[in-house]
C-alpha cells in the first residue's frame, strides 16, 4: 500500500512538473507580437512583453492530447488521481515560492516595499523619489516576504514571471476541468456529456480562453504592476487556480439522469447570467484600459469624464458603480456554481462565487482606504460622484 501511493504521487509530482516545465519552455520560445507594458524597470522604462498565451495555451492542450493519444497519460488523469495531484501541486508551489523569495532577498538585488513605477508616473518626480529612496531588507520578516514577494516583475531571461504564472494556471485548470469531463463522459450510460456539463464546460473554456486572449489588456491592471510575486501570488496560480477554481465541475461527474439535467432553459438563462456578468467585467476593464491608452479617447460612444485634477474614472461603467468589474466576476461565479446546484442539488460550487465576495469586499475597502489618502478631497468628490461601491442602487 505504501509503495502504491509513493508511486502515485511521484507519478503525480512529474505530471505537475512536466505541465509547469513544458508550459516555461513554450513560453520561452514561442513567437508573439512584442509590446511596451504599463509596469517599468528600475530605470523607468516601460517593460517589454512578449504576447504569445493563446498560442502557448493552444499548445499545451495540444500536447496533453497528444500524450494521451500516445497512451501516457490518460485524459481523466486529473479526475481519478485528483488529491495526489493536488498535493503535488501544492508542493510545487510552496517550493518555487520559497526559491523566488530566497532569489530575491540575495544581496545587492532587494529593492524594498516600494511600489513598482508606471509608464505614467516615470516622469513624475515624486513618484521617482520614492522609487529610489533606501530600504532595508530587515525592515520586514521573512515569513512577510515569502508570503508578498521581494520583486514586482521577477524574470528569467525570456521568462516573465508574472505573465508565466497566469498562463499556466490558466492551463492547469482548462487541462482540469477537461479531465473531468473525459471521466464524466466514461460513467454516462450513453456516453453522451450531461446538458448541465456542457455550459458548465462552455462558459468556463470562454471565460479561461477570453482571459488569454486580452493578455494586453491585463498588463495594465493593478495586480501586474503592483503586486509582488511571493506565496501569494505563486500558490494561488499553481494551485489555488487550478483546483479551486474547478470545485463546480465535480458534482456533476458522475452520471446524470435526464430527469435531473438541466432543461434548455434553464442553460439559456444560466448562460444570459454568465454573459451580463463578463460584459460587466469585460467591459469595465476594457474602458480603463482604453483610458490608459489615451485619456482622451470614447469607449462604446461614452465620452470619458474624470474628477477635475485627476485620472479618476467616473463615467461608463466605472460611473455605475466604483467596482463593477467586481460585480461581474461575482455574477459569472454564480454562473458557473448554478449547473451544479440546479442538476445535483450540491452546495459545494458556491463555494466559488462566495469566493469572490470575500475576496472582492475588502479589497475594495482597502482599496477606497488608499485612494482617500492619496487623493483625498478629489476622493470625496468621486464617492459623491459614484455613490456605490459594487452594486448600483444596493452596495
Amino acid at each position: 500500500m505504501a509503495i502504491e501511493l509513493a508511486v502515485e504521487l511521484i507519478g503525480a509530482v512529474a505530471f505537475v512538473l512536466g505541465v509547469d516545465l513544458v508550459t516555461a519552455g513554450l513560453y520561452a520560445v514561442v513567437p508573439g507580437p512584442r509590446v511596451k507594458g504599463y509596469a517599468c524597470d528600475r530605470a523607468g522604462e516601460p517593460l517589454p512583453y512578449v504576447l504569445n498565451g493563446l498560442r502557448v495555451y493552444v499548445a499545451g492542450l495540444m500536447l496533453v492530447y497528444w500524450l494521451h493519444q500516445l497512451e501516457l497519460v490518460p485524459l481523466d488523469y486529473i479526475a481519478t488521481h485528483f488529491w495526489s495531484v493536488a498535493m503535488a501541486a501544492n508542493v510545487v508551489g510552496l517550493v518555487t515560492a520559497l526559491g523566488l523569495v530566497l532569489w530575491g532577498l540575495r544581496p545587492g538585488r532587494y529593492q524594498g516595499a516600494r511600489r513598482c513605477l508606471t509608464a505614467d508616473q516615470a516622469g513624475n518626480a515624486a513618484a521617482r523619489a520614492e522609487f529610489e529612496r533606501p530600504h532595508e531588507a530587515r525592515e520586514q520578516t521573512f515569513g512577510f516576504h515569502y508570503y508578498t514577494g521581494t520583486e514586482f516583475n521577477p524574470r528569467f531571461g525570456a521568462l516573465d514571471i508574472k505573465m508565466y504564472l497566469y498562463l499556466v494556471g490558466a492551463l492547469l485548470l482548462h487541462v482540469t476541468l477537461l479531465s473531468a469531463l473525459a471521466r464524466h463522459v466514461d460513467m454516462q450510460p450513453d456516453g453522451a456529456p450531461s446538458r448541465a456539463m456542457v455550459i458548465y464546460q462552455a462558459m468556463f473554456a470562454w471565460f479561461i480562453v477570453e482571459y488569454i486572449y486580452h493578455e494586453h489588456v491585463h498588463l495594465y491592471t493593478y495586480d501586474l504592476f503592483a503586486e509582488k510575486v511571493g506565496f501569494k501570488l505563486t500558490w494561488g496560480c499553481l494551485v489555488f487556480y487550478p483546483f479551486f477554481y474547478s470545485v463546480g465541475v465535480w458534482s456533476l461527474v458522475p452520471a446524470l439522469t435526464p430527469e435531473a439535467d438541466l432543461s434548455i432553459t434553464q442553460c439559456l438563462l444560466v448562460a444570459v447570467l454568465f454573459l451580463v456578468g463578463w460584459i460587466m467585467t469585460r467591459g469595465a476593464n476594457m474602458q480603463k484600459y482604453y483610458f490608459k491608452l489615451d485619456p482622451r479617447a470614447s469607449f462604446l460612444g461614452v465620452r470619458p469624464v474624470t474628477v477635475p485634477g485627476t485620472r479618476i474614472l467616473c463615467s461608463g461603467f466605472w460611473g455605475a458603480s466604483r467596482h463593477l468589474n467586481y460585480l461581474g466576476e461575482i455574477l459569472q461565479g454564480l454562473a458557473l456554481a448554478l449547473p451544479g446546484v440546479l442538476a445535483t442539488g450540491s452546495l459545494w460550487p458556491l463555494l466559488y462565487p462566495a469566493y469572490y465576495v470575500a475576496l472582492f469586499i475588502p479589497r475594495q475597502i482597502e482599496d477606497d482606504e488608499i485612494c482617500a489618502a492619496k487623493y483625498g478631497s478629489k476622493w470625496a468628490e468621486y464617492v459623491r460622484r459614484v455613490p456605490y461601491r459594487i452594486i448600483p442602487f444596493i452596495y
